[in-house]
């Protein structure tokens, strides 16, 4: 795995490229959702990502978030101008409370002017969440010279087609990210995903040009590895690493290992990942109602060390996603 590609990585070759010239770039990460109860797969990309951009000394970042994602680059030494756009809601109880509090604090952010004399500004919106992308959308329409580089990780299914059929939660997801998508499609001058699946996607549903799609897959980092200990050999037959939701499988992949336990009594899975408490009560509820406490162990949510120690010590990675 080249160094371009680790962790997602994103040539500055290719963001300039949407720029006036080849000069000073202001490239500002925007980003405006709920207090996040651990680290997701796309924030972690989207540090590291921010990490490389960082360091060229022809980019001036500009971090425009909530104070835990503020808080978080400045703990990975992520050099940039911070602001932290304020809370209408502090309720870190209820999802509801949270999701309006972003939707304010989206709106907040689009009619706060941008203190930016330098021309060539890229603002980068890290999800395909409409309190990312509105934002983003509004200084682009209201200053065109603007260039907007969007990440788009993931297409939700039609409701019918989702896991859990047509519910009130699926539809709205549906609708909110399709509503962010156009904008994305129609105002974007390029857009960052990590399978070619979701370019394809992008592609034929909302016809986007191929051209201002880029495919950057994410990797491990193998020179970190080789500064991390641990001991040798291998612990777990297979390992699940991913946020604990319907969609990626979990139930199944329990349900799975019960089978492979008739032909290897002996077999033993790791899974690891944060989510919701009634989702993790779901979890360890299915792993002892299957009698399955030797052979399936929830490690619950792993720092980045610890996520590459798990990898090292499993013989198999599996991810059942449905999307």
């Amino acid at each position: 795995m080249t160094e371009a590609r680790l962790q997602g990585s994103v040539s500055l070759e290719v963001i300039k490229k949407y720029t006036l010239n080849n000069s000073m770039v202001n490239l500002i990460f925007s980003t405006h959702g709920p207090k996040p109860r651990d680290v997701s797969g796309g924030a972690v990309r989207e540090l590291e990502i921010m990490k490389r951009i960082s360091k060229d000394q022809n980019v001036i970042l500009w971090v425009i978030s909530s104070k835990t994602v503020c808080s978080r680059f400045q703990k990975n030494g992520i050099k940039a101008h911070y602001k932290i756009d304020p809370h209408f809601i502090k309720s870190e109880k209820f999802l509801v409370a949270q999701i309006i509090d972003s939707v304010l604090r989206s709106i907040y952010v689009c009619v706060a002017p941008i203190h930016i004399r330098n021309e060539n500004i890229v603002i980068h919106s890290p999800s395909d969440f409409l309190w990312d992308t509105f934002p983003a959308f509004i200084k682009k329409l209201w200053n065109k010279e603007i260039k907007w580089f969007a990440s788009v990780y993931h297409v939700i299914p039609h409701p019918s087609k989702r896991l859990g059929g047509f519910n009130l939660s699926n539809l709205l997801s549906f609708i909110a990210q399709r509503m962010s998508l156009l904008l994305v499609a129609r105002w974007s001058d390029m857009i960052q995903t990590e399978t070619n699946f979701v370019r394809d996607e992008l592609v034929r549903r909302y016809r986007i040009s191929p051209e201002k799609i880029i495919v950057c897959q994410s990797g491990i980092n193998p020179k970190v590895i080789d500064n991390f200990s641990w001991s040798k050999g291998k612990i777990y037959d297979a390992c699940f690493l991913a946020r604990l939701h319907k969609s990626k499988g979990i139930s199944d992949l329990i349900e799975a290992w019960k089978y492979v336990c008739k032909y290897n009594k002996d077999a033993k899975i790791a899974i690891a990942g944060g989510g919701p408490i009634e989702k993790i009560n779901e979890v360890k509820n299915k792993i002892k109602n299957l009698d399955l406490e030797n052979n399936v162990f929830y490690l619950g949510f792993l720092s980045e060390e610890k996520k590459y120690k798990l990898l090292r010590t499993s013989k198999l990675y599996v991810l059942p996603s449905y999307e």
